[in-house]
């Protein structure tokens, strides 16, 4: 095997075994990150849902206490 050939199979394997692990991992990572983002996105959402509630009633009760008035 010529000298040239030899170094090209030792440089692509140490591509093989340097850069794709860290493309793995690199894949990982966002992989994590994007289920972190989402679950503080759901999370944001139950917050938001819990509050509009809370709104709905004391408007509702507002709404009551106005009618008492009234009539």
């Amino acid at each position: 095997m010529p000298e040239a050939d030899a170094k090209g199979v030792e440089e692509t394997s140490y591509q093989l075994n340097h850069y794709l692990p860290c493309q793995a991992s690199a894949a990982d990572i966002a992989k994590e990150t994007a289920a972190r983002q989402q679950d503080k996105a759901a999370h944001r959402l139950d917050k938001t849902a819990h509050l509009l509630d809370r709104t709905a009633h004391l408007l509702d009760k507002i709404v009551h206490r106005l009618d008492k008035t009234v009539h």
